[in-house]
């Protein structure tokens, strides 16, 4: 079990408990400690994982003790049920959290919402759920295609969080439908990204991602576009733009992703400065 639990926890899994056997289930993960990010199932002699943020497919682990021919083929018979289970256990999560995302949007109104406010678009209005009890939350539409698949919900105080088992792989949070693409990873930096073009009058489809992953998963099927990297303090973000084959640019304080120096120098120099960048790659 050890050498699983390691093999998991290099992959970002988080077990405050033993794990639970023979069946799929849901974790915490060290880059969302506060979600359910991470999916895994063990069996003993193998186990499969899944860091929803940071790998575009599950990876199995197999026991490195010997085994006979009959206990591979057996471990092969398990692994095939397994990944069959975990399949129709997505495939129905995705289609349920897709109606509750229609849902969802068919109670909102378009309004302002403190995270606008704070992203420095006080005047901008979104998709705002009022729910009974509760601070009204700002819903962020994600789409595979023309196909509604989700939504991110965001509170006041710019917590976010997806709709469970719905689909984000290769989803994203699109504006504009002509000019050049450009793709990055949170919606408050694509609506900065929008709000720059359109002052420097450069059309432009933003992708809004909303993970790294997630980005470089669409960088492979929008080969031209224009990568605006998030300047993470680990490098991932720069990382991943740079091996994804884009040309890419990032705001050069660390720490920081466009919307953070969209509000710290200003749209006039924001506009200026970015259109050099793309009017050179």
């Amino acid at each position: 079990m050890s050498h699983f639990l390691q093999f998991a926890e290099e992959r970002g899994l988080v077990f405050s408990n033993s794990p639970i056997m023979h069946r799929w289930a849901r974790t915490s993960t060290i880059d969302h400690p506060h979600k359910k990010n991470g999916a895994y199932i063990f069996y003993g002699d193998f186990g499969v994982v899944q860091n929803w943020a940071t790998m575009q497919e599950a990876e199995t682990w197999f026991s490195d003790l010997a085994q006979t021919p009959f206990e591979k083929e057996l471990q092969e018979a398990k692994l095939k049920s397994a990944q069959k289970q975990y399949a129709q256990q997505r495939a129905d999560g995705q289609r349920k959290a897709a109606a509750k995302a229609k849902w969802i949007l068919s109670q909102c109104e378009l309004d302002c919402h403190a995270y606008l406010d704070s992203k420095g678009f006080p005047e901008m209005r979104g998709n705002v759920w009022r729910k009974p009890d509760c601070d009204p939350l700002l819903v962020v539409p994600m789409y595979c295609g023309d196909t509604l698949c989700g939504c991110q919900l965001v509170d006041i105080t710019g917590q976010k969080k997806f709709l469970t088992g719905q689909r984000t792989n290769d989803s994203y949070f699109k504006i504009g439908q002509s000019g050049r693409d450009i793709l990055c990873e949170g919606y408050a930096t694509a609506i900065s990204i929008h709000a720059i073009l359109a002052a420097a009058r450069m059309p432009a489809t933003i992708y809004a991602a909303f993970s790294v992953g997630n980005a470089t998963r669409l960088a492979k099927t929008h080969p031209s576009a224009f990568w605006i990297a998030d300047n993470d303090v680990s490098g991932v973000g720069q990382k991943a733009a740079a091996e994804s084959g884009l040309k890419y640019w990032m705001p050069p304080e660390s720490g920081t992703d466009a919307n953070d120096w969209h509000k710290s120098v200003g749209l006039f120099r924001a506009t200026m400065e970015l259109k050099k960048v793309l009017l050179a790659r």
